[in-house]
Formats: C-alpha cells, sequence, structure tokens
C-alpha cells in the first residue's frame, strides 16, 4: 500500500500485503466483500493476524479534534488507518492533517494483538 503526500509528490510505500490479502482489503473497500464473523465488535477478520474494526471516535476520546498525524495511531502502534466514515462520507486513505471529529469512525487495518493498543488511544 501506498500514499501520496500531495498531488506532485512521489509515493511512498506504506506496509506490504500479500496478494490474497491485498486482494481481500481491495474488495472490502470496494464494498464487494462480507464474511460476518460474530465478536464483541465490529470488525472484518481477513486472516489468522490481520483485522479491520470500524472504530467511533467519541466527544471524550483522546484524539477528538485531533488531525490523524497528530494523534500518533501509525507513530505508537503500526496501524494504517485506511478510512473513517464521517456521516454518509467515506474517506478512503485520509491525510495526516485530516481533523478527526467526534462521530467520525476510524477503519484501521492492523493484526490481533496490536488492536488492543490502538483501542486505548481511541477511547477515553
Amino acid at each position: 500500500m501506498f500514499r501520496r503526500p500531495g498531488p506532485d509528490s512521489a509515493a511512498e510505500k506504506l506496509f506490504e500485503l500479500s496478494d490474497q490479502l491485498a486482494r481481500t482489503v481491495g474488495t472490502i473497500l470496494d464494498g464487494a466483500y462480507f464474511q460476518p464473523i460474530r465478536t464483541g465488535t465490529i470488525e472484518t477478520v481477513l486472516d489468522d493476524d490481520s483485522l479491520i474494526e470500524w472504530m467511533k471516535v467519541t466527544e471524550d476520546s483522546p484524539i477528538a479534534d485531533v488531525t490523524l498525524g497528530d494523534c500518533g495511531v501509525r507513530q505508537r502502534t503500526g496501524t494504517s488507518v485506511i478510512a473513517i466514515q464521517r456521516g454518509d462520507e467515506t474517506i478512503p486513505n485520509p491525510a495526516p492533517d485530516l481533523v478527526i471529529r467526534p462521530g467520525d469512525v476510524l477503519v484501521p487495518l492492523d493484526d490481533r494483538e496490536d488492536h488492543r493498543l490502538r483501542r486505548d488511544l481511541v477511547e477515553p
């Protein structure tokens, strides 16, 4: 997965996925993938180690009204926020200067081990 900071910038590699995992992530982002698994949260399990989870930002969340870059999710956990749902709008590959608002739903991609640490950054 690559990210381009600006329209005239070169793309920078964020992380690498296996072919199967890349196809699965692509179909999820396209809205064509559904694999229900009963868990305590809303998540999609991609393989034995990787998952995508939807996490709502509350008014008292430590990352509410903070930019994605300043909240440190990626730096502190290695987690990539692949989209943010804001009302009826989905913001794919959000930029680091995007301000996270209360009510936003973060869509991070990470492994099962790191998702608990990431949850600590979002929940009050």
